[in-house]
């Protein structure tokens, strides 16, 4: 997992993106070039290994990105850390949509990793990646049902470890003990959603 970025440099995202959005060749370059790697290691391991015979992650990544830069105009980040949020859950749909291609077409998962539970699959049985898979999509709707600002938070902590400081500078919140409190209150309402939605 890559190191989240510092405070001062996460404080210019968001100014980067509006100058990418007006036009900015150079702050889009440097957008991407922020981004890019902390996302790659964020959707590596989460293609489904019967989806790569179409795809590769590098591609998924590239894909989601040309969506988002097509979709720039329609996005409007309120706080610093929801542009990589944002481009995080563009990158996700992409891989369900790649995962869902797969399915479709006949001979497309190997046999033997469904035997192994996926080449990265760790071991995992069938059953166990079916749950797995069950647990990920409650997750991502139960993400959806709460607020922006909670999401962001909920995806900066648990998936890409951001620290308190990081979060409280990126969500304006007045302290670390701050932001602790409210990522740990949206961890809770993500946590009683799943219980709630099914996929």
């Amino acid at each position: 997992m890559a190191e989240p970025e510092d405070a001062s440099s996460l404080e210019r995202s968001i100014d980067m993106f509006h100058r990418a959005k007006a036009g900015d060749p150079s702050a889009l370059n440097a957008l991407l070039a922020r981004y890019h790697p902390r996302l790659m290691a964020w959707a590596s391991g989460r293609l489904p290994s019967k989806a790569r015979h179409l795809m590769e992650t590098t591609d998924i990544v590239q894909k989601a990105l040309t969506g988002f830069l097509r979709n720039i105009e329609t996005f409007e980040p309120r706080h610093d850390g929801a542009v990589l949020a944002y481009m995080r859950t563009v990158i996700y749909n992409e891989i369900k949509t790649a995962a869902r291609t797969a399915n479709r077409h006949p001979g497309g998962a190997d046999p033997e990793d469904l035997d192994r539970g996926g080449k990265d699959g760790g071991g995992l049985s069938p059953l166990e990646m079916a749950i797995s898979s069950n647990v990920v999509s409650r997750y991502e709707m139960a993400l959806e049902r709460i607020s922006e600002s909670e999401r962001t938070g909920v995806i900066l902590h648990v998936e890409f470890g951001y620290s308190w400081d990081q979060l409280a500078e990126v969500l304006g919140k007045s302290s670390p003990d701050a932001a602790r409190m409210f990522v740990n209150r949206a961890k809770k309402k993500v946590a009683k959603e799943m219980g709630d939605v099914r996929p």
